[in-house]
């Protein structure tokens, strides 16, 4: 599943409807903020994929701590690193523990790291936009 090829999520898309022209702007700003940021589709597959069950199991009132699905199998050291941060953000953004965080950056340098996180921070956003409108 890749964020450029499903784009955002029908629901969202849907609550735009009666205002072509924020449709138009939102399409823009996440093709921009959510999509062009992952150079490598590998990861903004493994990343979209772990946002839309987080958000799911959010929905549900099933996000709690301890009992979070574990991670996809066969995910490569880097795509298991934004997995778990995945989790710890959307658990508390407040409180992503230091080892998530060490993680990451035996991964991606500074820059990377910080489109990564600012990227996570929107699509969770959209994610509870979608929850709120469902």
């Amino acid at each position: 599943m890749s964020l450029a090829a499903t784009g955002p999520d029908r629901e969202i898309l849907e609550t735009l409807d009666h205002a072509p022209h924020r449709l138009e702007r939102f399409l823009a700003f996440f093709e921009h903020a959510a999509v062009e940021p992952f150079d490598d589709s590998r990861l903004r597959d493994a990343v979209a994929a772990r946002v839309a069950r987080l958000a799911a199991l959010e929905h549900a009132g099933a996000l709690v701590g301890d009992d979070l699905p574990a991670p996809p199998a066969g995910l490569e050291a880097d795509a298991l690193a934004l997995v778990r941060f995945a989790d710890a953000f959307a658990l508390d953004y407040q409180a992503i523990p230091d080892d998530v965080y060490a993680e990451l950056d035996r991964h991606f340098d500074a820059p990377a790291l910080t489109e990564l996180l600012w990227t996570f921070a929107i699509l969770r956003g959209i994610a509870r936009a979608r929850n709120v409108l469902s």
